[in-house]
């Protein structure tokens, strides 16, 4: 299976930090071999030594890497660090201010064998946590924000491809990336796929289009995959010093500019992926248990327990969906009592 490096990313926010690098310490029934290292890429002094000084990392193996503010650079800076250290064959990058479920490991470990031998392994879904109560299954945490669930049983695979549009026809306010790089292999060190550097938020788009235009043209060179998979990742939406919220502040003006910069990066490139047809990537299952909700849902009250969060309005109005499903797959019904 080789050895593994798993990433922390992180530039701002040590509590966060702190909870991430928990959660990439405590793993469950794992057979991969792995070690952590907290990457640090800030232009903050302060920050970098408020994590050198913080005993839950005495044991860590923490880096600093050469910052410009933005993401992109901090990103690239894994994929060098992962290029020097050969004793590693595989790169496992996770942000951090997100966090990793304990069955994230367990259920990587499938992907990581014959006869898929990956390269590259895409997650096109991760669980949100969010103040916003958004249209799908929203799971009210500790009364301080929601959960925004992914489940198997609705099949988000149509909806990811009609709705991940071509930045090559749509403005980027309408596109998203298609897919979280949750394994980057050694052998994948050869696309010299890369993040765009000047980017405040769209960084990982062109790293993106790197690796589909090689699964396409060089489909028996490298093993490039997306993994259908809803029990993994939380993408964290409650850190208002993140990439995406200080993106958003000027959300018209950076939409703007990123969309002018983009334009001016795939000018002339990328030609073979210009019809946008994702389903070229072929799509790998595991199947999953649904008693693993009520594992996700606990995991993330201990997690917002330890933030610290001011309380807010639960919106019920999805609650009857979200205790039906609970029902019918003879699920403890916490929330029925909530209705």
């Amino acid at each position: 299976m080789g050895k593994c490096l798993l990433t922390l990313l992180a530039s701002s926010d040590l509590l966060y930090l702190q909870l991430a690098y928990e959660c990439a310490k405590n793993q469950q029934n794992t057979h991969i071999d792995y070690d952590v290292c907290i990457v640090i890429n800030t232009l903050n002094d302060s920050f970098y030594q408020q994590v050198c000084d913080c005993p839950d990392f005495k044991d860590a193996t923490i880096v600093r890497t050469e910052s410009n503010g933005k993401p992109g650079k901090g990103h690239n800076s894994l994929l060098t660090y992962f290029q020097d250290h050969i004793e590693y064959d595989y790169l496992i990058p996770i942000d951090g201010d997100d966090f990793i479920y304990p069955f994230f490991l367990q259920r990587l470990q499938h992907y990581m064998v014959a006869p898929y031998s990956p390269d590259v392994l895409f997650i096109p879904f991760s669980d949100i946590l969010t103040k916003d109560c958004n249209p799908s299954l929203h799971c009210p945490i500790n009364n301080k924000c929601y959960l925004n669930v992914n489940i198997q049983e609705i099949n988000l695979m149509d909806q990811f491809y009609q709705g991940k549009l071509s930045p090559f026809n749509y403005q980027l306010e309408h596109v998203n990336t298609p897919g979280r790089l949750v394994l980057f292999s050694r052998n994948a060190l050869t696309m010299n796929a890369h993040y765009q550097e000047s980017f405040k938020w769209y960084d990982d788009l062109t790293f993106f289009m790197n690796v589909y235009e090689h699964a396409v043209l060089l489909p028996h060179k490298y093993n490039i995959y997306f993994i259908e998979e809803y029990y993994m990742y939380v993408y964290n939406r409650l850190n208002m010093g993140s990439a995406t919220f200080e993106f958003l502040r000027k959300r018209q003006e950076n939409y703007k500019k990123e969309n002018d910069m983009l334009q001016l990066e795939i000018e002339n490139k990328y030609l073979a992926i210009r019809d946008w047809d994702l389903q070229l990537i072929q799509v790998l299952k595991n199947p999953t248990k649904n008693e693993f909700l009520t594992q996700k849902i606990a995991f993330c009250e201990n997690i917002v327990e330890k933030l610290n969060l001011p309380d807010i309005k639960v919106d019920k109005s999805h609650l009857p969906r979200f205790s039906a499903f609970f029902k019918q797959n003879n699920l403890p019904n916490i929330y029925e009592k909530m209705i």
